[in-house]
């Protein structure tokens, strides 16, 4: 804990409010006053605290709601008043950095942090925006969480690039949980339970194409994960983290797939000429995330004989089972 941070005040951006809240205790614990550590959902509410209170420090996301992180940083910077155009401003994300590199340098981003961090990594770059050569750098630049490219597929006859998407959104979605998954080889999905789960569709109504999205945690896989970041495992609290891991997997993966039009409409009718000419695409709409708990249960497929496939994730040496199929609309 660093006393030189208890007089200071930060605004936390995220619209995550899980995201958001592990950031504000982490602040905490590394010297801020709780009292002056506040927390936003979107750009826009960024806007408007700033114009309410003075900040010595602003976190935020890359993907808020409204407004997003670089155009939040962009008008920060942009601002006529001093003490507002110069406020410190860190980006956090699970997205690599490179991806935004040349514009958050160009906008005056003070520091990057990709999810999952360590707390040790957030005080390392908020003591040197607030006391610069203070303290010798112990350690380099911490580097970038491995890049989740398409695993083998075995068993199973699917573009890998379809695979890849949700192996790839699957990763940075337990990122933002501070979970660092790596993932395995697809094979089919087979007898496959847990003791939470959560499942979401993916639907577009007008081509009659669904994707059921399926996730399976053992029961220390998802305490693990909550505890690390509310502390005290509260089941009925678990189940609705695993819920929203779901909902963010199928945020994530909605644009990805849809670049891959042609070759999912062909998955769900093999018969049919699939026509996506003129950048036409497939238009998936979210359904709502549902979970449940239950030792070793499984979540019905809503049609068993689709295509389909399952995905094992290593986290802290516990393993979480994506399953994903395509169907007919309705089935």
């Amino acid at each position: 804990m660093n006393p030189g941070f208890s007089d200071k005040s930060a605004l936390v951006a995220d619209n995550s409010p899980v995201i958001a809240r592990l950031i504000k205790n982490y602040l905490v614990k590394i010297g801020f006053a709780e009292e002056n550590v506040w927390t936003v959902k979107d750009g826009n509410q960024a806007v408007m605290m700033m114009g309410l209170k003075d900040f010595q420090l602003v976190t935020s996301g890359m993907h808020l709601p409204v407004k997003d992180g670089l155009e939040l940083l962009k008008e920060i910077r942009g601002s006529s008043e001093e003490k507002t155009k110069s406020i410190p401003f860190v980006i956090i994300s699970a997205e690599r950095k490179e991806y935004y590199l040349q514009e958050l340098e160009k906008a005056g981003c003070n520091g990057y942090l990709q999810k999952p961090f360590k707390l040790d990594q957030l005080e390392e770059i908020v003591a040197d925006i607030f006391f610069p050569g203070a303290r010798e750098k112990t350690r380099p630049d911490r580097e970038a969480a491995p890049e989740a490219a398409a695993p083998t597929a075995q068993e199973i006859d699917f573009n890998p690039q379809i695979v890849g998407a949700f192996v790839e959104s699957t990763v940075e979605a337990l990122g933002q949980y501070m979970a660092q998954a790596v993932p395995g080889s697809p094979t089919a999905a087979r007898d496959l339970s847990g003791d939470f789960s959560s499942s979401i569709d993916l639907t577009d109504a007008d081509n009659a194409v669904k994707s059921q999205v399926i996730l399976y945690f053992p029961r220390n896989a998802a305490c693990k994960i909550y505890e690390g970041i509310f502390g005290a495992v509260d089941l009925e609290q678990v189940c609705g983290v695993v819920q929203e891991l779901g909902n963010i997997i199928a945020g994530i993966v909605k644009p990805r797939i849809a670049d891959l039009s042609p070759d999912i409409y062909r998955l769900v009718y093999p018969d049919r000429e699939a026509s996506f000419a003129n950048g036409d695409k497939l238009s998936f709409q979210l359904g709502l995330p549902a979970a449940h708990m239950e030792e070793h249960h499984t979540v019905p497929l809503t049609d068993p004989s689709a295509p389909k496939f399952a995905v094992p994730f290593d986290v802290d040496k516990e393993k979480i089972i994506l399953v994903v199929q395509f169907l007919k609309h309705p089935s």
